[in-house]
This record gives structure tokens, sequence and C-alpha cells, in this order.
């Protein structure tokens, strides 16, 4: 519902409530190792990516995201953008530090207005 972004402002909130990296991997070795798990988790993984383009497609049209940048490759942008996010908090990362790298993230994708200029 909130995108992203968000939920990635989320996850610094409270980073000590998971083992990040330790979670990763173990999802990782699951996908390679246990069929059922690598179904389940491509299902879950279809619902959410149909949800993240929805909201995607969304702002765009109510010009909020950039138009010049396919919705697939700012979707894939996302994705690297938390999958180093999992990577920094795992290791220690100060969370300000990350607030502000999720600033210019953010900026990255909004439409830039003449004011912006």
């Amino acid at each position: 519902r909130e995108g992203l972004i968000q939920v990635m402002r989320n996850m610094l909130a409270a980073p000590e409530q998971f083992d990040w990296l330790a979670t990763r991997l173990e999802i990782a070795r699951k996908l390679r190792n246990d069929p059922a798990f690598h179904q389940g988790w491509a299902e879950r993984s279809a619902e959410l990516d149909a949800a993240i383009t929805a909201r995607l497609r969304r702002q765009k049209q109510a010009g909020r995201l950039r138009d010049d940048v396919p919705s697939a490759v700012l979707h894939i942008y996302l994705d690297l953008v938390l999958d180093g996010l999992v990577a920094r908090i795992a290791s220690g990362e100060d969370p300000k530090n990350l607030t502000a790298v999720l600033d210019l993230v953010e900026a990255s994708v909004r439409q830039q207005t003449p004011a912006d200029n």
C-alpha cells in the first residue's frame, strides 16, 4: 500500500527486529534446494510484483513518478536498493545514513517539477 521506499523506511525504524542477512541467505538456500518452497515463493513474489507494478502505474498516472524510465526498470531499481539496504542493515550501517540514501533514491524516482530545477 505504501510503496517499496516506505517499506524500506519501516525496516530502518527497527533494524534489530530481524537477522536480515541470515534470513536472505536462508531464503536463497531454500529456493535452490526446496521445490515446494520455491513454488510458494514464486507465487507470493508474483503477487507482490503485481502490487508493485500496479502502484508504480498509479503513481505515474498521477504524475508523481518520472515518466522517462519504464516502470519495469524502476521496479528492478527499487528491488536492487532493497537488496543493498538489507546487506547494509546486516553489516551494522547507521540507519541515519541509510535514511539519507533512501531520501536520495526517492528523489531519483520522483517526477521533477520546474521548481526542482
